[in-house]
């Protein structure tokens, strides 16, 4: 009986892991950071967050106003300029990317 039960169990495993997706490349993200002249008001933080998630590959945008930053969490090959164009078309904003960090895919 014991055998019959580690038989199923590894045979499960098995059936698990050949299932399960592989994690590529695209399932990989990036964050990337931008210091934002200009903003002024909640309206501002919202056209540029709403511009910044018109470009593909964007999975989230987080604007700090006080702070006068934007973190853009993407697919791995969005290029800065892309965001950076977004960000300064929401309304003449001036945008300097400050940094980026790998992310862990969600």
């Amino acid at each position: 009986m014991t055998r019959r039960v580690l038989s199923v169990a590894v045979a499960l495993a098995v059936l698990f892991l050949w299932l399960a997706p592989a994690h590529s490349k695209q399932d990989a993200a990036e964050t990337q950071v931008f210091a934002v002249e200009g903003m002024t008001c909640a309206l501002c933080g919202k056209a540029i967050s709403k511009s910044l998630r018109r470009v593909e590959g964007v999975r989230e945008v987080h604007v700090d106003q006080d702070a006068e930053r934007v973190m853009v969490v993407d697919s791995q090959g969005v290029r800065t300029a892309s965001l950076l164009a977004a960000i300064e078309n929401a309304g003449g904003y001036t945008a300097t990317p400050i940094g980026s960090d790998p992310a862990p895919a969600p």
